[in-house]
């Protein structure tokens, strides 16, 4: 079931209570929960395909090319010795493969297994100790080069009497659509800090660019700036997302 936690803070508030800096600062505070909500789908949706997951042919198929990325066949033999042979395509861990295959396959049946390109994960099942010294030194003949996984993301707002523009510009287009939060201070004449309102936005996957307009508390003379800010996710699998202060 899907819950849309940012309604459902609205929807909980008494009538009285739904101030924009109040509603704003709730959505903070439960967006922890919405994200392992999420979490929690993806693992019961994991779970319940491993659970309804049988020992018939196109349901093994399917399920070797989900956990591994390849292309199976699997193929009867007349059961002497071997009932059916397994085929993959492309580098897999062999280990790996088979117990997935033994953990859905009919007791008794016995099979064999083929691939072009095998690779095997191995560790060491109790202490192992080496009595000699080495030392090796390294050095790069070449340039490396190495990914820039860094996306950094600005902030610029303008204020039109209470209104509060704000426009938040990524480095360049983010992979996962980003949500971010934060809070609004000001600075009086005096030197005073005050908290004049809070923030939320998004930057869509695909753009650079997300942009909202929030009403703020202001003083004469006052200056502004933000603080507290976050971006969730702060990560995946091609980016690391990164506010510059």
């Amino acid at each position: 079931m899907i819950f849309d936690y940012e309604k459902l803070v609205q929807l909980m508030l008494p009538t009285f209570l739904r101030r924009a800096v109040l509603i704003e600062l709730l959505k903070m505070l439960v967006k922890p929960l919405a994200t392992m909500h999420t979490a929690f789908l993806a693992w019961y949706e994991n779970a319940r395909y491993k659970a309804n997951a049988n020992a018939s042919v196109i349901s093994l198929v399917h399920h070797i090319s989900r956990e591994f990325g390849t292309v199976a066949t699997i193929g009867e033999l007349d059961g002497k010795p071997t009932d059916f042979l397994v085929s993959v395509q492309g580098l897999v861990d062999e280990a790996r493969i088979r117990k997935l295959i033994d953990s859905y396959k009919l007791a008794g049946k016995s099979y064999v297994f083929e691939s072009s390109e095998i690779e095997f994960a191995c560790e060491f099942a109790n202490w192992t100790c080496e009595n000699y010294d080495e030392a090796t030194t390294v050095e790069f003949v070449d340039y490396v080069c190495e990914i820039d996984r860094v996306v950094t993301i600005g902030f610029s707002y303008d204020l039109e009497g209470s209104n509060f523009g704000l426009v938040a510009t990524a480095s360049r287009p983010v992979h996962s659509t980003l949500n971010i939060t934060g809070m609004i201070y000001g600075i009086a004449p005096g030197g005073s800090h005050f908290e004049a309102g809070s923030f939320y936005l998004s930057i869509e996957a695909g753009n650079q660019r997300g942009e909202t307009g929030v009403g703020i508390y202001t003083q004469t003379g006052a200056s502004y700036y933000l603080d507290y800010l976050v971006v969730d996710p702060v990560t995946d699998e091609f980016y690391d997302y990164g506010i510059i202060n």
